[in-house]
Parts: C-alpha cells; structure tokens; sequence
C-alpha cells in the first residue's frame, strides 16, 4: 500500500513536483521551424538580436585573465539569452503532448481559429459578430479538412513503409 508521504517522495524524485519558486527549464516548440514562414521569422528575429549585441559589446583592451574569463562567461550568457528569448518570443514553448499526427501546418491553423473565436466572442455589435462567426466557420472546415488530411496521412504510414519495404 502506497501512503501518502511516499507518493510524494516518488513524485518529487520524478521532476513532477518542483520546490515553490524554482524554475525548471521548459523546452521550446522546436516542430514550428518546419514551417518555412516561422522559420524566416525566428532567422530574421536572431539575426536582429545578435546585430544588437554586436553594437552594444565594448572593445577589450585589457590583458587581465580573470577579466577575459568574465567576458567570456558574459558574452555566452548574452548568447544564450538571445537565443531563449528569441525562441520563446517566436516558437514559444512545448505545451501539447501526444496527437502527435497533428502537423505543423495544422497546429498554426488551430491558432488562428482560436483567435477568431476570442474575437468574435469579444465583439458587441451583432452585425459583426455574424461577420466574423462566418469568418471561424470557414476557419473551422480549413482546420478540420487539414486535421483529417493529417490523420489519414499518419495512419497510412505504416503501410506505406511496409510497401516500400517488400
């Protein structure tokens, strides 16, 4: 019989529970770079960054080791920090586990019908909210065709391989 202070142990050695106030590190939606748009938004965004960065750090003239080895710690710090927040800015982070036949394609699709609905749920006049309650319900037979098209295609996987492989 598993009691309740164990339980707890075994969760808090498996990650699920963290102490108040710490701050694990989240991995970010990586699967949105195939998607050539975000791809040349997170490109051009880093790029952007490390521009900055380049104008913002100061020549060194000092021979001093201990100071060079805090530049170095400084600028992989200032690196790293480009990198998280332009990834967190553009990819965001990885939230949805399992479905994983759902594309990339799809999933921006499902974005943009979530905000068409807040949209039309925020609007007042009647007039427009019909214009953009027509507006989500296209979205949603885009979003729909595209999920079917992605289930089919993942479901037929398997038998494709196994064909190529005969």
């Amino acid at each position: 019989m598993i009691t309740t202070w164990s339980l707890a142990i075994r969760l808090k050695l498996s990650g699920v529970v963290s102490k108040q106030g710490e701050i694990t590190a989240r991995k970010y939606e990586l699967s949105k770079l195939k998607v050539p748009e975000i791809e040349q938004r997170f490109v051009l965004e880093l790029k952007n960054r490390f521009s900055c960065l380049a104008e913002t750090e100061p020549d060194e003239t000092g021979n001093d080791d201990t100071q060079s080895a805090e530049s170095v710690e400084e600028k992989w710090a200032n690196i790293k920090k480009a990198y998280s927040d332009t990834a967190k800015s553009v990819l965001g982070h990885r939230q949805r586990k399992g479905k994983t036949w759902i594309s990339a394609t799809s999933w921006s699709n499902i974005d943009e019908r979530r905000k068409l609905k807040k949209k039309m749920d925020e609007t007042r006049s009647e007039r427009i909210r019909e214009r953009r309650r027509i507006e989500y319900n296209e979205k949603n037979k885009v979003v729909r065709r595209s999920l079917r098209a992605d289930k089919r295609e993942w479901a037929n996987a398997p038998r494709r391989l196994q064909g190529m492989a005969t």
